[in-house]
């Protein structure tokens, strides 16, 4: 049986995490480079693979979207209208959580001024199938 000191020191050996970081069960939460062409290619099949379904609501899709989105700390703001079929809605992404406060190169009467824009921007297509069932579609640029 091996002893917690071995298996410990085999899991600093085999991960890429200096000795004393710890793994976030998200595997990275909020570190998510967005300039990575790789990376903003695997968002772009993540939001494919949560739309890839028939919604009885658009509004109630997106939500669920932005919810999944919050992990990786990306959010937008759910417009109050413009649902309708064949609309296309465009939703820039934004950082979900933002700076408040002061670090060390911060003047005294100031605060940080934290630029919440990703670059990036949602656009997702509504249509309507057969049923009645809305189909959400969508690019990142």
């Amino acid at each position: 049986m091996k002893k917690f000191k071995d298996i410990k020191r085999q899991i600093n050996e085999s991960s890429l995490l200096s000795p004393g970081e710890s793994q976030s069960t998200f595997h990275g939460r909020y570190k998510v480079d967005k300039s990575d062409k790789e990376t903003v290619q695997q968002i772009r099949a993540a939001v494919a693979r949560e739309l890839d379904k028939n919604f009885m609501s658009p509004r109630t899709a997106l939500n669920n979207l932005r919810s999944k989105l919050n992990l990786i700390n990306l959010d937008f703001d759910l417009p109050e209208d413009g649902y309708d079929v064949g609309n296309v809605i465009k939703l820039p992404l934004k950082k979900a959580t933002q700076v408040f406060g002061k670090d060390g190169d911060t003047p005294y009467d100031e605060y940080i001024k934290d630029d919440a824009s990703t670059g990036l921007t949602l656009e997702i297509t509504v249509n309507e199938d057969d049923n009645s069932l809305y189909k959400l579609t969508s690019k990142i640029k």
